[in-house]
């Protein structure tokens, strides 16, 4: 058996996601949110059949009571309810899991995404901070290029931990401008859940559909002049025009948001 102390969940994890460890028996190729966002899935999918908690833990490839700490982090958030069955004869059987549908949006996913957004006023308009090389790039001079051209993005990385946007938001905020900004911090203003798919290739001549999902949390900052960035990978543009800019959805789709219900800009 493993060398843990069981009663720590993070120790669990940990020691799981160490596919070196030479203490491991069984190989996990799940990482705790991805694990639990399938396992949800995996419920939806039994639609009230009874499942052994055993299966669980052969089916994800971690220990019974790795299992155990999913299925109580679930059920004490609400994204489950556990029906406990019992034979004709009265006796306790396996356990069914019901999902409750209205909080599948909060549980954080395994490609979660914080897309931190910067807006300040300058004349009576807003602006919006864009990543883009636009300032730096240098072409010969008989090559004529334009702003639009040029890739414009929002400021954004991956989160494995949802405990810590905003530690990791204002970490960032601070390596953009070389200055503390907690004052200009707003917080969490905003969540969207991405969806698609493509075709991959799997066999010669023959494609499959591969399915993806993300989350992305928007935090913000705002500011009462344009601050200038630490280098020129960023630069402010205005706030009308960033839908022309920003040629991702989900980008656009927070955006938006903040411009109408945190800005009040129509």
């Amino acid at each position: 058996d493993k060398k843990f102390d069981y009663e720590n969940v993070d120790d669990v994890d940990e020691y799981e996601n160490d596919l070196t460890d030479p203490r491991r028996q069984v190989k996990c190729v799940f990482t705790k949110y991805l694990r639990r966002e399938k396992m949800l899935q995996y419920f939806v999918y039994l639609n009230g059949r009874k499942v052994l908690v055993r299966d669980l833990a052969w089916k994800f490839a971690v220990t019974e009571r790795t299992i155990q700490n999913d299925l109580h982090y679930l059920i004490e958030n609400e994204f489950i309810i556990r029906v406990e069955n019992k034979t004709k004869k009265g006796k306790p059987t396996r356990n069914s899991f019901i999902v409750n549908n209205e909080k599948l949006k909060e549980l954080h996913l395994d490609d979660s995404f914080v897309i931190p957004i910067f807006v300040a006023k300058r004349d009576n308009e807003w602006f919006v901070l864009s990543k883009t090389n636009y300032l730096k790039t240098i072409f010969p001079k008989h090559i004529k290029t334009t702003i639009g051209d040029f890739d414009f993005e929002l400021p954004n990385f991956k989160e494995r931990f949802p405990d810590r946007i905003d530690k990791h938001s204002l970490k960032l905020a601070k390596d953009i401008f070389g200055i503390d900004l907690q004052n200009s911090y707003k917080g969490l203003v905003f969540t969207h859940i991405s969806k698609g798919h493509f075709e991959d290739e799997y066999k010669k001549g023959k494609v499959k559909n591969e399915y993806w999902k993300d989350k992305n949390y928007f935090t913000l900052f705002v500011f009462d002049e344009c601050i200038n960035p630490a280098s020129d990978d960023y630069m402010w543009i205005k706030l009308s025009i960033a839908p022309r800019r920003f040629k991702n959805f989900t980008y656009n789709k927070g955006i938006n948001h903040i411009a109408k219900n945190v800005l009040g800009v129509k």
